[in-house]
């Protein structure tokens, strides 16, 4: 069997394939307009301090969510303990989980980097709490320092809406 396919890109200039299948039971279609190739959407929030460099808070790819490193720098909790900077850092992802149409319950992994291991202890039940039941995977990685002396912790996220 043989098939004729004709693919399209964003500008709207499309290219053939043959396509040959041998003894295929199994078909499927793809709604080009449920899964459009610029679905892509670069976002900043402006609920979050801005961004300090060329990046953007966040960057939604379909119903995934991918979170730059939220820091506590320009917060309240900046300069203050690393378990103050965490409760500030998800009350940003909070605030951004919401405006995506989630919640801390989308989350699908948490990245968290800290300067020092010895703060851990006071960020396990922060975690925890902050999760209601519905624990991410996740990654701690000790880092030597980040991008300021005052900035302790910080956490990137990956979120399925």
């Amino acid at each position: 069997m043989e098939i004729n396919v004709i693919v399209y890109d964003a500008n709207g200039s499309s290219t053939a394939t043959l396509i040959y299948l041998a003894q295929c039971r199994h078909f499927f279609t793809v709604d080009a307009e449920e899964y459009p190739m610029t679905s892509i959407k670069r976002n900043n929030y402006s609920a979050l301090p801005t961004p300090g460099g060329p990046y953007v808070h966040a960057v939604r790819h379909r119903d995934v969510v991918y979170v730059s490193g939220l820091t506590a720098f320009a917060t309240a909790a900046q300069g203050q303990p690393a378990a103050v900077q965490a409760q500030a850092i998800l009350e940003q992802l909070t605030t951004l989980a919401a405006a995506e149409g989630g919640d801390l319950t989308s989350v699908l992994k948490l990245s968290v980097f800290l300067t020092d291991i010895a703060d851990l202890p006071a960020l396990r039940p922060i975690l925890f709490n902050a999760f209601d039941g519905a624990l991410p995977a996740c990654s701690l990685v000790a880092v030597s320092a980040l991008f300021s002396p005052e900035v302790r912790v910080e956490i990137e996220a990956i979120l399925a809406l």
